[in-house]
């Protein structure tokens, strides 16, 4: 039998670092409206972008 699921990505590819940001509910609420409904993709993508920016 096969395996199930979904495959693995490659190491390069692997998601396994976390950045916890505290903020207020209000900002919480803020982010989830601009991010329509996927807010840890949006964050990353803005984040990334604007540190790009900077270097």
């Amino acid at each position: 039998m096969s395996k199930m699921g979904r495959p693995e990505l490659p190491d390069e590819l692997r998601k396994d670092a976390e950045l916890r940001i505290r903020m207020t509910r209000e900002e919480r609420e803020l982010l989830d409206a601009a991010a329509d409904g996927k807010t840890s993709t949006w964050a990353r993508e803005v984040l990334v972008r604007a540190a790009k920016r900077k270097a």
